[in-house]
């Protein structure tokens, strides 16, 4: 199901097919779970993300770093700070910068952000690495630079 406000797709839910049943999706809480984290681990919204593959185990290893460094409350905090990035990057992106940040032990909130804008940046190639291991660089065929203007200077405005 999808809610719009507008022509703006605002959320996109998935129905809940049986009598009774509730959905519920753990971002949407992300704001009140950032001010009362000890409700996240009992949490139904979680539950259903781990089951949904949505919370993931980079997820689960971050948290428990987090809580292991900065304790239950504070870990909890961060990880809904990492959560939130969910909003504004793609999945992916967001879990290769929590691997990063956890393989370097940069648990802040801070430092997961840089790390998920890292993973998302192109490096250029400059080289291609041939069979026998050297960098073979792309042929410039642009042309060689001229210095034909600063002759003006040197003969007062007549070129030679």
């Amino acid at each position: 199901m999808q809610v719009f406000d507008g022509p703006r797709l605002v959320a996109e839910h998935e129905r809940a097919t049986e009598r009774g049943s509730v959905t519920l999706v753990l971002d949407h809480y992300l704001e009140v779970l950032a001010y009362k984290p000890g409700a996240l681990p009992g949490a139904t919204a979680l539950v259903q993300a781990r089951k949904a593959g949505v919370f993931t185990a980079v997820h689960e290893r971050y948290w428990a770093a987090a809580k292991a460094r900065y304790g239950d409350k504070t870990g909890t905090q961060a990880l809904v700070e990492a959560l939130l990035l969910h909003r504004t990057y793609p999945h992916r992106q967001v879990l290769a910068g929590i691997e990063a940040a956890v393989a370097v032990g940069a648990l802040s909130p801070e430092a997961v952000a840089v790390e998920v804008r890292r993973a998302g940046e192109t490096r250029p190639q400059l080289g291609l690495v041939t069979a026998e291991g050297r960098i073979a660089y792309p042929v410039d065929t642009r042309p060689l630079p001229t210095v034909e203007v600063y002759d003006t200077l040197l003969t007062g405005g007549n070129p030679t």
